[in-house]
This record gives C-alpha cells, sequence and structure tokens, in this order.
C-alpha cells in the first residue's frame, strides 16, 4: 500500500528532498519541491473522512506525486446515439490529457478495443456482455462485441478486462453457468 510515510521516505531517498509545511491552518498538509528549481512536484494532504462524504471516522491521505500520474478517461456508450446524444469520442475524452502519462479507459461496451488500443490507451476497463449470461450462449454473444465477452485479453499492448458484472439484463434476467463478479483492480506505481 502507498502510504504519506512511504512516499515521502522514497522522495528523501531519490531525490534528497523533504517535504515543506507551508499553512498553519492545515498543518498535515506537506509539498515536495524539485532541488533545483524549487518547483513542486508533490502534494500529499489528510483530510477527514467526512469531509469527502465517507462514512466512519478516521482520515484520508491525498496523494499527487507528479512522476505517478495517471490518465482515467470515460466515453459514452454507444446506446446514447439512439437517444439523440453524443456517442462515443476517444478524441475528446483524451483533450488536453498528457500523451505520455498510462492511460485507463472507462467504455461500457468493450467492442471499440482495437481502434482504441491504437490511439495508445493502455487499459480498457468494459462490462455490457455480463459474460454471455448462458454457457453456450455466450460464444454466441461473443461475436457482437468484437470478440471479447467476459475476463482478460491484450490487444496491440493493451489490457482489456470484460467483467461479467453483477447484475442480470432485463432482456433476458437470468444467469446458467456464468457466474457474477465484482472485480478488484489494484494500481501501483513500479517505483514505490
Amino acid at each position: 500500500m502507498i502510504t504519506k510515510a512511504r512516499v515521502l521516505k522514497y522522495a528523501a531517498d531519490k531525490y534528497g528532498t523533504q517535504p515543506e509545511y507551508l499553512w498553519k491552518r492545515t498543518p498535515d498538509t506537506a509539498i515536495l519541491r524539485h532541488a533545483h528549481n524549487r518547483k513542486w512536484y508533490g502534494v500529499l494532504i489528510t483530510i477527514s473522512k467526512s469531509a469527502l462524504g465517507l462514512k466512519g471516522e478516521g482520515q484520508v491521505e491525498i496523494i499527487n506525486v507528479e512522476d505517478s500520474a495517471l490518465v482515467i478517461a470515460g466515453i459514452t456508450d454507444q446506446a446514447a446515439l439512439s437517444y439523440g446524444m453524443k456517442g462515443p469520442d476517444l478524441d475528446s475524452a483524451l483533450a488536453g490529457a498528457p500523451e505520455d502519462m498510462p492511460t485507463i479507459l472507462l467504455s461500457h461496451r468493450p467492442a471499440g478495443a482495437t481502434e482504441y488500443a491504437m490511439a495508445g490507451v493502455n487499459v480498457q476497463l468494459s462490462g455490457h456482455t455480463h459474460g454471455g449470461m448462458i454457457q453456450g450462449v455466450d460464444q454466441l454473444l461473443r461475436y457482437a462485441n468484437g470478440g471479447y465477452i467476459s475476463g482478460s485479453y491484450m490487444i496491440d499492448g493493451m489490457h482489456l478486462y470484460v467483467s461479467n458484472g453483477t447484475g442480470l439484463w432485463n432482456g433476458f434476467p437470468i444467469r446458467l453457468g456464468i457466474p457474477a463478479e465484482i472485480t478488484e483492480f489494484v494500481l501501483q506505481a513500479s517505483h514505490l
């Protein structure tokens, strides 16, 4: 787990920098600066859980270190076009995002994965298929979803994960041999 103490130790070991506490009103807020130009490269803030709308006592540490940035982008579902809304637009979703940052794309449908991989997306998380709902039928539904129905795929260097989800589709409210799932992804910077 990445903690404030671990980030501060890493900054001291790698860059020789110590945290600076600049604000009396928020004594736990620290900044990290580059030694050569004094520009900030990290901010560490401790906020009460209640201030973030979280239940329970205690605090949450929010850490933003420049060299561990990540782009998380989402696109509209293709079905939006049927309701007079704008359809999926990867260019708009990534507008202004640094090109050299790892990018996670949230796309309801997996079908555009090849296009998104070619655009430089590193990870795509999708659902829509419910895993096919019924063993055997899932193989037929695979073709309607770009060949992706459930689980992990590697596409031109991009990781795609298609979740079975927890629910049922109202058009066919039953699962046979295809389990529901809650998927947990743990992201960790490779250098911490």
